[in-house]
């Protein structure tokens, strides 16, 4: 029993000798510095010598590399300004302690600050630091003016907005959005931290007081796309509250039929005008009604070249209906091009789209410029049209060499064979 209170009664801990050799301010981390010292030692005795060179690269006191190393993360400013802050209030004698004048000094203005308000810089610094602050004795219009300008001089995100939020807890609205509108950065964090919170009225009102009613109309127009199930109405509500006198007027108009239109067809809200007519294109080409692409096309005012374009591809293997959109018949009952399209562009997209070789020559028989005929014919290996330009220009050595590069005995060779036999007078 006796060792057990032995055990109980007994303690380790050991009370503070001022006689002991270190004091608690030569120890580091519970070990002293001179402890510190040796193990630094020990260490860089077992490192090879190009480890050596790395290690007396970085030494454990070096206040040079450890301020570099901040000012990358720490803007400059903002550095200065905590480094300050850990400066000591009190600064002792030789003796270790203040004169008794000094130390009323110091107590006057202990005193005299829980009446006045203490310096700007030193609020920036209890914010930058995260030290206790109060803001209440800022009670003149000036000083609030002040403490707003610093804040954004100094730079800090964190500071600024809690300045702000000060003034508008402790100005009416007008006086808060006058000083306000003197920094376009103090207004950005405001605009950004009322939104983050989903006070879009908050934000308006703001945006409407400094004269930006656009951006205004914008915030409204993005809470009302923001909850997709209910977008559609929110929109139709947005629309006539905050763009019945504006110029996107037109453009939120367009966006709601869209939504309207996907909402008949029963596609998922959200797709691209393009994305829309490639549907229409392939699943209501024949109809007439609201859902066919020309009613999307006029209600959403595409372009004719951007119609064409979404329809050629969508109705790649009806070759009829491509031919209808984009070649009409003349007077004299020849075919002419209806469309602003590059024909050239339209011939490399059908063969990609894998279209007939009649149909390619069909189109390739349309363009007018020989050159460009020529040389989309060699993009799509359209071997008559090629031999017939050849024919054209009377030049029986190109389609003489063109010959060798096909299949003896194929259709294509024979075409080549009889283009040489007719009576024409060759230039070669």
């Amino acid at each position: 029993m006796a060792s057990g209170d032995d055990f109980w009664e007994k303690s380790d801990v050991k009370g503070y000798n001022f006689d002991d050799d270190e004091s608690v301010a030569t120890q580091m981390c519970g070990i002293s510095l001179g402890g510190t010292a040796r193990l630094s030692q020990q260490i860089k005795a077992g490192l090879s010598s190009n480890q050596k060179e790395i290690f007396d690269a970085f030494p454990v006191h070096d206040d040079t590399a450890l301020e570099l190393e901040l000012s990358q993360l720490v803007p400059q400013k903002e550095l200065d300004c905590i480094l300050e802050a850990d400066n000591m209030e009190l600064c002792f004698n030789k003796d270790g302690f203040k004169s008794k004048d000094e130390e009323l000094n110091i107590l006057r203005r202990r005193v005299e600050s829980r009446w006045s308000p203490p310096e700007i810089d030193n609020i920036l610094q209890r914010i930058l630091t995260g030290q206790p602050y109060s803001l209440e004795l800022y009670r003149s219009l000036n000083s609030k003016k002040e403490l707003l300008k610093s804040a954004v001089a100094l730079g800090d995100g964190d500071a600024i907005l809690m300045i702000v939020l000060f003034l508008a807890n402790t100005l009416k609205k007008n006086l808060f959005y006058h000083i306000l509108s003197s920094s376009s950065i103090a207004i950005q964090h405001y605009v950004t931290y009322l939104t983050t919170r989903m006070q879009i009225q908050e934000v308006t009102d703001l945006l409407e007081m400094l004269g930006n009613t656009k951006e205004s109309s914008m915030k409204h127009f993005a809470l009302a796309c923001s909850n997709p199930p209910r977008q559609l109405q929110r929109l139709k509500l947005c629309q006539r509250n905050h763009f019945q006198d504006s110029k996107d007027k037109a453009i939120v108009d367009n966006f709601i039929c869209l939504l309207e239109w996907e909402a008949a067809a029963g596609k998922p809200t959200g797709e691209s005008v393009s994305a829309c007519l490639e549907y229409a294109c392939r699943n209501h080409w024949d109809s007439s009604g609201p859902l066919s692409p020309l009613s999307l096309v006029q209600e959403q005012g595409v372009s004719e070249r951007l119609y064409h374009w979404v329809a050629l591809n969508a109705r790649a293997g009806s070759w009829a209906d491509i031919d209808n959109l984009i070649i009409t018949k003349g007077w004299m009952g020849n075919k002419r091009v209806k469309t602003e399209l590059p024909l050239e562009r339209i011939v490399v997209q059908l063969h990609t789209l894998g279209a007939p070789v009649n149909v390619l020559m069909q189109y390739l028989d349309l363009i007018t410029n020989t050159d460009k005929k020529l040389e989309t014919a060699k993009k799509v290996h359209c071997h008559r049209t090629i031999i017939d330009v050849y024919t054209q220009l009377k030049d029986k050595e190109s389609i003489l060499n063109y010959q060798t590069s096909l299949h003896p005995q194929s259709d294509d060779y024979f075409y080549a064979e009889q283009a040489i036999r007719t009576n024409t007078k060759w230039k070669n």
